[in-house]
């Protein structure tokens, strides 16, 4: 039982339309901005409904035109909110399924750090005082050679000097257990 609409009446549903969008459509938009907080979003929202209310107009008789944009954006603000609900479910869903690795250190990491840190304090205390407090101040500190320079009153390149120094103190006293332990292994295995 649909009714043929001639160029005559669709002229005027176009025209009522237009003028509807004129007096509705910053309403509306606010009113969708306002649930969604997106102006993008309230912008397709907005000529959505007013798609959509030029759709129904052809087909029946609204009596109430503002009344009818508000049912048709709150539709719309519903769908809109499904979907995205549907979608950050699927996303969790997913993410709950993905295993993810245990960042916790085991103990023999956490003993193998200890043992490691021990041995550092031990190379830093051994150094030469001056050496030191350089090699603290670089690598601890995270002072730059310029500044360590100024606070100590030396030239960059003993800064540099101290610190290198410093470094091989540290890989010396590190790598001496290592090869300590190596060696043993080796000699177990013969």
């Amino acid at each position: 039982m649909s009714k043929e609409i001639n160029i005559g009446e669709r002229d005027i549903l176009e025209k009522g339309v237009s003028q509807l969008f004129r007096k509705y459509q910053l309403e509306i938009s606010n009113t969708i901005y306002k649930r969604l907080g997106s102006k993008e979003e309230a912008d397709d929202l907005t000529q959505e409904t007013f798609e959509r209310y030029s759709s129904a107009s052809g087909r029946m008789l609204i009596r109430n035109p503002r009344a009818f944009l508000y049912r048709i954006a709150k539709n719309l603000i519903v769908d809109h909110l499904r979907r995205i609900t549907s979608k950050n479910r699927v996303i969790i869903q997913c993410d709950n399924q993905i295993e993810t690795p245990d960042l916790k250190p085991s103990i023999e990491q956490e003993l193998i750090v200890k043992s490691e840190y021990i041995q550092l304090k031990k190379a830093i205390g051994k150094l030469p005082p001056k050496c030191r407090k350089v090699f603290i101040l670089r690598k601890i500190e995270g002072l730059s050679y310029a500044q360590i320079a100024e606070n100590m009153d030396i030239s960059i390149g003993a800064v540099e000097k101290h610190v290198i120094r410093g470094l091989k103190a540290c890989r010396f006293e590190l790598t001496k257990d290592g090869k300590k332990t190596r060696s043993a292994k080796n000699t177990k295995s013969e």
